[in-house]
C-alpha cells in the first residue's frame, strides 16, 4: 500500500515556504496553516491549485485527517 504525503509534506517536498503556498490559493497565513491541520476545510479548486503548483497529482495528497 502507497502512503500518500499530507498537505505539508508535498509543500516541504515542493520546496515552498507556508507563505508561498498561501499565496497561490489566496488566504491568510493562519488559514493555510489551518489547512494544513484540517485539510479536508480546504475547497476543491484549493486543493487542486495547491497540487498543481507542488507538481504532484491531486489524487496523491492525502486531504484528511
Amino acid at each position: 500500500m502507497e502512503i500518500k504525503p499530507t498537505l505539508k509534506q508535498a509543500r516541504l517536498l515542493a520546496g515552498m515556504t507556508i507563505e508561498e503556498a498561501r499565496k497561490i490559493i489566496s488566504v491568510s497565513k493562519s488559514t493555510y496553516i489551518s489547512y494544513e491541520d484540517n485539510p479536508d476545510k480546504m475547497t476543491v479548486a484549493q486543493a487542486k491549485k495547491l497540487a498543481e503548483a507542488f507538481n504532484v497529482p491531486c489524487d496523491e495528497i492525502f486531504f484528511s485527517r
